[in-house]
């Protein structure tokens, strides 16, 4: 049964999901001048976080995570996440080292199983957590990838990326109902409906623009792309029947976006 669980790695969409991420704190490390090793220091970190996280994620569905952690699954994951944290040990120090525990923390915490008077509790059950979780996430991975905070858009470029993917996950979930109601996942689509969480969806991806007005970087008219990019992926889902083409492939790829509309202004700058 375990065995199976690790067919994980065999997924198209897992590797996306690394892809992702490394666009990400690529992006991050776009706003500082950085060498050669430390971006592919970076770029080890994050595959060592998303690795272990989203490992231990498809074990402890059925295994408690000290349990899961034990089996011979589990224990191949130990090596990744140590390697990563090695790393963040030696690259910058403090922040990256911050960075990298906050994620850890934020990606096993909410399918954390607490036991209850009522039985198993997860932070995850609770509507809206899970994509608030993930959005600060991998916001942090900005963070992690710029290796400290003197960068003047940081914290813009951060926030863009929390809004966009806060916006991703619940869109997500969209394409789970059944499996979320089956396992009584409080989802916002399935709380608030179809019609209300599109409003919602669209409305981030709006005021991550906004963000962009009020707090300008040199490249934001770039990233009116990502938001174009957002709104045709929300309306060929609602319209269309794409299922993972859009909740999983377009859904991921807007992290690429992000990172090559700003690459486009690197190289021209």
């Amino acid at each position: 049964m375990l065995a199976s669980h690790f067919l994980l790695w065999r997924r198209k969409s897992i590797w996306i999901l690394v892809a992702a991420a490394v666009a990400i704190v690529l992006t991050g490390f776009s706003l500082v001048n950085g060498d050669l090793f430390a971006s592919w220091s970076v770029v080890w970190i994050t595959f060592s976080l998303v690795g272990f996280v989203y490992g231990m994620d498809s074990l402890t569905d059925e295994l408690h995570p000290w349990d899961a952690l034990k089996t011979r699954a589990g224990l191949k994951l130990l090596p990744l996440l140590l390697s990563g944290l090695a790393l963040s040990w030696l690259r910058q120090g403090s922040l990256t080292l911050l960075c990298f525990f906050t994620i850890l923390f934020l990606g096993l915490s909410y399918s954390y199983p607490f036991a209850t008077r009522s039985g198993i509790f997860r932070l995850k059950s609770l509507t809206g957590i899970k994509s608030a979780w993930i959005g600060v996430g991998w916001a942090m991975l900005v963070y992690l990838g710029a290796g400290d905070t003197s960068s003047p858009y940081v914290h813009i470029v951060a926030g863009f990326v929390a809004l966009q993917v806060m916006a991703g996950s619940v869109l997500r979930d969209l394409d789970d109902l059944e499996e979320d109601r089956v396992s009584g996942t409080r989802t916002l689509p399935l709380v608030f409906g179809e019609r209300t969480t599109y409003a919602l969806l669209h409305t981030l991806n709006l005021l991550s623009g906004v963000l962009l007005i009020f707090f300008s970087v040199p490249w934001g008219i770039a990233w009116l792309v990502v938001l174009i990019w957002r709104s045709v992926n929300l309306e060929w889902l609602r319209w269309g029947d794409p299922g993972h083409y859009a909740t999983q492939y377009m859904n991921l790829a807007t992290c690429g976006l992000i990172f090559l509309s700003r690459m486009v202004f690197y190289v021209m700058a």
